[in-house]
């Protein structure tokens, strides 16, 4: 369970729907068709909550909280070595076996973060800062969520592709081209990061 049930709603939220994502993935069959695909949404999802957390939790931590640098670096280092892994994903030749072992490696360092966030940066930010002050901060990883596409799980078991729209965020931001991969290959991760930093820029 998340620490404080009534603040830090979007950030738990986050975790729930990414656990939601990997589940599904890994319960997918090697061969599937929509394999390759998911794992691209997956990858929208991390790397837009990755970015939000940089932009917005870490300078808080930073802050606040007097082992919060330490615990910014760390958590830094764990968001390079997920982002590092989804690249691999990128190139390697789909329902082979260095796929299926990266796609492993892959969740393991996503649930490592999401656990590392639940046990430890939320428990420490709710030490030294307020419910508003958190609050407030729950706000503008929700303003990051609503302007880029993220993967979104159905909860038929169906995953829905990123560019689509939610149903319940409102219309997209500026219509048009999402700039979210509807297919995951080369260069991927990296449109992601771009396209959330941008927004972020933009908030």
């Amino acid at each position: 369970m998340e620490p404080r049930e009534d603040i830090g709603h979007q950030l738990a939220e986050d975790h729930e729907n990414i656990e939601a994502l990997l589940n599904h993935l890994e319960a997918l069959p090697p061969m599937d068709g929509q394999r390759r695909n998911f794992v691209g949404q997956v990858a929208v999802e991390l790397v837009r909550h990755l970015v939000a957390e940089e932009r917005y939790l870490h300078p808080v931590l930073r802050d606040r909280v007097p082992d919060g640098a330490k615990l910014a670096d760390s958590a830094l280092r764990r968001h390079a070595r997920i982002e590092d892994v989804l690249r691999e994903l990128e190139d390697v030749t789909f329902g082979s076996v260095e796929f299926e072992d990266t796609i492993r490696r892959a969740v393991g360092e996503a649930r490592a973060h999401t656990e590392e966030d639940r046990t430890v940066l939320l428990p420490r930010l709710l030490e030294h800062v307020t419910p508003r002050e958190l609050a407030d901060l729950d706000a503008e990883v929700r303003r990051v969520r609503l302007a880029v596409p993220t993967a979104r799980h159905d909860p038929t078991g169906e995953a829905r592709d990123p560019s689509e729209g939610s149903g319940d965020d409102g219309d997209d931001k500026g219509g048009g081209d999402t700039g979210a991969p509807s297919a995951f290959g080369p260069g991927a991760v990296g449109r992601t990061r771009a396209l959330t930093e941008h927004h972020c820029e933009r908030a």
